[in-house]
């Protein structure tokens, strides 16, 4: 069980992170989950791990882009 819980995430972070790649090219991501979700939690886990995905972006990638000559 505790497996295919695992891969369950696995599967929804590499999906969530292949649909907004092109943006965070050159990001090395790490996920941590730090609870147990069941599939019914998939909308607000997606949500919630594109606003942190968002962030890193506009964090990390836009400030070095604008310092570009």
């Amino acid at each position: 069980r505790q497996a295919t819980a695992r891969n369950y995430i696995k599967r929804i972070a590499r999906e969530i992170f292949r649909l907004q790649q092109h943006d965070l090219a050159g990001l090395d991501i790490v996920v941590r989950v730090r609870k147990n979700f069941t599939r019914t939690d998939y909308p607000v886990i997606s949500r919630e791990l594109q606003v942190q995905l968002n962030l890193a972006r506009k964090n990390l990638v836009l400030p070095r882009l604008q310092s570009m000559p």
